[in-house]
């Protein structure tokens, strides 16, 4: 029987946000999925806004607040709710916070939602899953395996690299370290776990570049791509390289990118997703592809550059203030 395998993930709107479109598209992509059991934990304005749900999208109403509550019970830490974005920090407890739905699975995991899935289960072979405990290192997928030792690892022993930021420094203090991906992928290397990574089993786009460029150097060396997304397959093109075969991938991470998504590509069972915009396949012409994928946008890249500065500044300060109020409160 195949291992049993469940993504949690904590999404809640805000200040009368709306889903996105692309929410929705991965709302499709993941129901494509049925082997895999999907959990979206947020408000009932978020939730009674979703379409219907096939039988492995299980909705669950919390309010953030709550869900905030259930963190400091569960984890015996001070937990910090001020800032939603950096609560995805907190998805390394997912194993805790959520047991009582997970008791089932032998596998538990979190993820983005700007992403588009292909077949999932083709890259989590039973070989694979047998032989490791965390598979995948990023927050947009990230998969654990589901034992009592593994779900408290984000409290563990921390490598010498993040001995500043353990998990009773970043859940409590209103600091962004990414904790949920390297720094808790090297708590479980620290404490003899095994881990798997290949970035070629995805494609996370890079954040700055217009063009569809992997964010991994040594991933997809014939840029730029585009996606074709073919009944719950997912495949990487080359724009440039007409020897190079489509490439299927687990699926594509497109960093909040903001595109023109066609409404039909919600019912369509072939997409096409360029740098711009995602839309059925049929309403492309081969070429019309090849030119999206290929044309230059300086504009968009260089506000990239300074939208990514100001986050790295910002991200610095909260560094600098939470380490100095530690060392004034030592002395």
């Amino acid at each position: 029987m195949p291992s049993k395998i469940a993504l949690v993930f904590v999404y809640h709107l805000r200040n009368g946000a709306k889903i996105s479109p692309l929410f929705n598209l991965w709302l499709k992509t993941a129901e494509k999925n049925e082997t895999i059991d999907f959990f979206i934990v947020s408000n009932k304005e978020m939730l009674t806004a979703l379409p219907p749900l096939t039988k492995n999208i299980h909705p669950i109403e919390m309010t953030f607040d709550q869900y905030i509550e259930r963190l400091r019970k569960i984890t015996g830490l001070n937990v910090d709710g001020a800032n939603p974005y950096k609560a995805s920090q907190y998805r390394a407890a997912i194993g805790l916070t959520f047991s009582e739905y997970l008791h089932d699975y032998d596998w538990w995991g979190y993820g983005d939602n700007d992403v588009i899935y292909g077949d999932i289960r083709k890259f989590l072979s039973e070989e694979k899953l047998s032989s490791f405990d965390k598979i995948y290192c990023f927050g947009h997928l990230t998969l654990v395996k589901n034992t009592s030792d593994n779900n408290k690892m984000f409290l563990g022993k921390v490598s010498e690299e993040d001995k500043r930021y353990p998990a009773s420094v970043v859940f409590t203090k209103n600091i962004l370290t990414f904790f949920d991906e390297g720094p808790f992928t090297r708590i479980f290397i620290a404490n003899g776990k095994k881990v798997y990574t290949n970035n070629n089993d995805f494609f996370d786009i890079s954040f700055s570049s217009f063009n569809f460029v992997s964010s991994h150097e040594a991933a997809f060396q014939k840029p730029p791509y585009y996606f074709i997304w073919k009944e719950g397959k997912l495949f990487a093109i080359s724009a440039v390289s007409k020897n190079e075969q489509p490439v299927e991938i687990c699926y594509a991470h497109f960093q909040k990118r903001k595109m023109d998504i066609d409404a039909t590509s919600f019912s369509s069972d072939e997409i096409v997703a360029v740098p711009n915009k995602i839309a059925p396949l049929t309403s492309m012409t081969n070429k019309e592809i090849i030119e999206c994928s290929t044309m230059k946008n300086m504009q968009w890249e260089n506000e990239q550059r300074k939208a990514q500065k100001r986050f790295e500044k910002k991200n610095r300060i909260s560094k600098l203030k939470v380490l100095l109020s530690r060392f004034l409160f030592k002395k």
